[in-house]
């Protein structure tokens, strides 16, 4: 602190006087400058006592990924399952309300349902409720897939599929994906959950269908088998395991069911 010399003779308090006056006394020295030091602690020579940094270790030149194709080879096709529907629509069907609201309605449960990790760990109300808060549908439709949603962690293939396993389990939320099918088509989509155990893997994904009993359940789940079939290839691929070992489940959020689904490898 640099304070300017007093004046020969000074009667207003000034916060510079009030400075020298409590924190110095007796002058303890001078600069090379002339200036005198009024109050001084520590070593003033403290920045010539820390060592240099080590040099950095340079990175790595970058190395791009590249796909090597012929000449002339199409560019490689993006294909996503949860883009094609189960049944085929038309322009009044996708601009039908009721249609619409149905289709609000399933992305409003997908998003409360994947902010629950395990129901042990979860705070079930503050989830709601930031939820709620943030929900751009209807708030009839909010009503409705709240009500669907608490009575769906009741039932017991529900409630299992939320419990975390007695052994090891790596959890994946929402996690999008990409990966090659083949030299000429890729697949993505996203994963609803996914629970990965040593040596294997299920695959869980929701399903709000109107559907209103068991038997209306298995009948649904059929339409959604080539679906969850490349779900199946693309984790076995994204995990380096051989198909049997990723298991697929359907979870019916309206009538409490898991559904297993069984492929031919």
């Amino acid at each position: 602190m640099i304070l300017p010399p007093p004046p020969k003779t000074e009667t207003t308090i000034r916060p510079a006087t009030l400075l020298r006056e409590t924190l110095a006394g007796q002058t303890q020295g001078t600069y090379p400058s002339g200036a005198e030091i009024h109050y001084r602690q520590g070593d003033p020579h403290w920045h010539q006592t820390i060592a240099p940094l080590p040099t950095a270790t340079p990175a790595p030149p970058f190395d791009p990924a590249t796909l090597n194709l012929p000449p002339g080879h199409p560019r490689p096709k993006r294909f996503e399952p949860s883009a094609t529907p189960p049944h085929p629509q038309t322009i009044a069907s996708l601009l039908d309300p009721a249609q619409i609201a149905i289709r609000d309605f399933g992305t409003a449960i997908h998003r409360l349902f994947s902010r629950i990790r395990w129901l042990t760990d979860t705070d079930l109300e503050t989830q709601i409720a930031t939820w709620k808060a943030t929900a751009p549908e209807d708030p009839q439709i909010i009503r409705d897939a709240e009500t669907q949603f608490r009575h769906a962690i009741t039932q017991p293939p529900i409630r299992a599929a939320l419990t975390p396993p007695p052994t090891p389990c790596t959890l994946w939320l929402e996690t999008p994906f990409t990966t090659r099918l083949s030299p000429s088509q890729y697949i993505g989509g996203r994963f609803d959950r996914v629970h990965i155990h040593p040596h294997r893997a299920e695959i869980f994904d929701y399903k709000s269908s109107l559907v209103d009993t068991p038997a209306q359940a298995r009948h649904a789940a059929q339409t959604y088998h080539p679906q969850m079939a490349l779900y199946r290839l693309a984790l076995a691929r994204l995990l380096n395991l051989p198909p049997p070992a990723i298991t697929a489940h359907l979870l019916f959020t309206r009538t409490g069911q898991r559904i297993t689904l069984t492929f031919q490898d």
